[in-house]
């Protein structure tokens, strides 16, 4: 019964993991969604120079690949459309990755990540004002995170005056899982 019990954990991959894990899991997710986010912005400040988005600022749609910071030799792609209108942003990427090495947490990235953000733009243009993101992905992951993981994040960001404010929630693999960290936003507490 025990060499059973064993190999059915093997197989599971993480079966069991910590919160802590489980927000190492989602940073790793929301990492590479940011990398492609901030290509979106970027192109929406000078719209004419844009290098991965296409059509008007009113509606766009978006096509590129994002190089790892970590790895230069491996890239994500991404897709997705959107739209700014007044202060208000909509988008909604998709984004595959292959083999995307986390330095930070000694983990490799495989599957799928698709991105929903609202924004609103306030005093600060980069990043937005507000923004509610809900991401979800289907990642297989080595080394410590070894197995396939499902993630579904809400994250927020605010700004108070000159502080930026930033949480999110979800689940990891079923399980709840939220970032602890310093400035975590108090108003960011749905879970998909």
């Amino acid at each position: 019964m025990l060499r059973a019990l064993g190999i059915a954990l093997a197989l599971t991959g993480c079966a069991g993991l910590d919160e802590p894990h489980r927000v190492l899991i989602s940073d790793s997710t929301t990492n590479v969604t940011d990398m492609a986010a901030s290509e979106v912005y970027a192109d929406l400040l000078d719209f004419s120079s844009a290098k991965f988005l296409t059509g008007t600022p009113e509606a766009f749609t978006i096509a590129g690949t994002v190089q790892n910071p970590w790895d230069s030799s491996t890239d994500s792609t991404f897709t997705g459309s959107g739209g700014k209108v007044g202060d208000t942003l909509d988008v909604h990427l998709d984004v595959a990755v292959t083999n995307w090495r986390d330095q930070l947490w000694e983990t490799s990235l495989v599957g799928t990540i698709a991105l929903d953000q609202h924004a609103t733009y306030g005093d600060h243009d980069l990043p937005p004002g507000a923004a509610d993101t809900q991401i979800t992905a289907h990642l297989q992951m080595t080394d410590s995170f070894a197995g396939t993981h499902d993630v579904a994040i809400i994250t927020c960001n605010r700004w108070v005056g000159e502080d930026p404010l930033y949480g999110y929630h979800g689940v990891v693999d079923g399980d709840p899982v939220s970032d602890h960290y310093e400035g975590n936003d108090p108003t960011c507490h749905s879970t998909p």
